[in-house]
């Protein structure tokens, strides 16, 4: 099992189509700073905006589950 870091759960759920204002709405803070962390330019945000990313994320892939390739 690979970890993505927040920038890829970020453009995972951008390329579903929420967008950057969406998001900050909720995870409570600016959409400025999802598109800091997305470009890498906030690598440790408060937990708390780290935390719904992640729950936000965790929420996209039970409902599109992530294909395997063939081995």
């Amino acid at each position: 099992m690979t970890t993505c870091s927040l920038s890829e759960k970020l453009s995972d759920l951008l390329a579903a189509g929420l967008t950057d204002k969406e998001i900050a709405e909720r995870a409570n803070c600016a959409a400025s700073t999802v598109h800091r962390i997305r470009n890498g330019v906030i690598s440790d945000p408060r937990y708390s905006v780290g935390s719904v990313i992640d729950s936000m994320h965790a929420l996209l892939r039970k409902k599109k589950p992530h294909k395997r390739s063939a081995a």
